[in-house]
This record gives C-alpha cells, structure tokens and sequence, in this order.
C-alpha cells in the first residue's frame, strides 16, 4: 500500500460503484492520538504512538486484531480504515492485506469528522451499503463471541474470500 504523505485517500484498489441492496463494510476508527496512555505507552514500548498501534497482547497490535477480526465479517475490500494524521507510517505496515482503503485524516478533529468523512466515502461507493463501525483501540475476548453479535445482514451480505 503506497505512504505517499499528502494522499488522504490511498486504496489498494479502486472500490467499484455498486448500488446493489445489503452490501457489508466496516469502518475501522484508528485515529486517536492516544494521549490518556502516553506515559504508559512510553514505559512499556520505548516510544510514544498511540496504543491502537502496539502490541498490547500477543504479538499483534490492536489495530490488527481488531482488522482480523472485521476480516471475518468482511474481506478488506469492504474495510476503510481511518488514521490519524501522523499516523501513516505505522499505519501502513500494519493494514496491509487487512484494509484496502484508508482515509488520512487532514487535521486531528476527533471522532465525529472523520466517520463523517469515511461513511460519505462508502455512500458513494455503494448507497445501501450496512456499515459495521468499531473503535480499534479495545481488546475484545474471544473475538468469536462479538461476530454472533453483529448483525447477520451484514455479516452475511459480503463476499468474504
């Protein structure tokens, strides 16, 4: 996946204009600077990035627990993750093979623009798609249990690999 810096919007490939009924997608919100953790984050990995980008548990960060899991529902042509403004260089690496679109934010302006922005991206995409929206910065145990509860019209509708 490209990391050219002043691209907002990178895909891995063009999403095809679909205006079919019960289309599934997901939105994976990573963008948080992940300031209430700094401290504790600078102890534990040596930097300071966000926690949605370490590896808190296992060896995969949290970000890509929660794709592998969206990936159950969903194959990453339907998931648009949303990053932070500096956030492409860890970003990247880490949604490779998980999320074929990203949106960059422009500005941090919390949580509201930038689903605002992703959720307009995939209207015009496919107008009745169902969207799943998740915050990728929770552990969830066992994953198996929240997919049961994800409603099955759009767990279903997506044609998943």
């Amino acid at each position: 996946m490209p990391t050219r810096p002043r691209e907002l919007r990178t895909s891995s490939r063009e999403p095809i204009e679909d205006e079919s009924r019960s289309i599934g997608w997901t939105v994976a919100l990573s963008g948080g600077d992940g300031v209430r953790l700094a401290a504790y984050v600078q102890r534990r990995f040596g930097r300071r990035i966000p926690k949605q980008y370490c590896c808190m548990s296992g060896h995969r960060s949290m970000l890509e627990h929660t794709l592998e899991r969206l990936n159950q529902l969903v194959p990453p042509s339907h998931t648009l993750t949303v990053v932070g403004t500096h956030h492409g260089d860890i970003a990247f690496p880490q949604l490779a093979g998980r999320s074929d679109h990203v949106f960059r934010q422009p500005a941090s302006r919390d949580t509201g623009l930038g689903l605002y922005i992703a959720l307009a991206m995939i209207k015009r995409w496919h107008p009745n798609a169902l969207v799943t929206i998740t915050p990728t910065d929770h552990y969830l145990a066992p994953s198996a249990r929240y997919i049961e509860h994800v409603p099955p019209s759009v767990a279903s509708t997506s044609p998943c690999p």
